[in-house]
């Protein structure tokens, strides 16, 4: 039986959601492709930063230590992030992304099992 903290599967099914709505956005077409034509996409930027956000999280799980710590760390580095430098609108959209679907992951590490969390 596969079993999963809740803070995995929540990445997990976090970032199937951002993928199908950046996809969905995106119509077929790269964010690099997007980005060259010179329009503004702050809405597929938005996903664009939760997805990418959620795979920095995803990496840091797996390289080891007290789950709810990453969180935290990941989370805090995010939110750097968009203090650093005067954001243009699509770049703002990215770091939200992130922030908001950092915020939306719970930090529980409660064990799910075939789907259903078991708390």
């Amino acid at each position: 039986m596969d079993q999963e903290s809740s803070l995995e599967h929540a990445v997990r099914v976090a970032t199937e959601q951002a993928l199908a709505r950046l996809t969905e956005l995106a119509d077929g077409r790269s964010m690099c492709v997007i980005g060259r034509s010179g329009q503004s996409f702050p809405a597929a930027k938005y996903h664009e930063g939760a997805v990418a956000a959620l795979s920095d999280l995803r990496r840091a799980l797996a390289s080891g230590g007290d789950p709810s710590t990453i969180l935290a760390t990941v989370r805090e580095r995010w939110t750097e992030r968009s203090r650093a430098s005067t954001l243009s609108e699509d770049w703002a959209a990215y770091h939200a992304g992130a922030r908001d679907t950092l915020a939306g992951i719970p930090g529980s590490l409660t064990l799910v099992t075939t789907g259903s969390i078991h708390r």
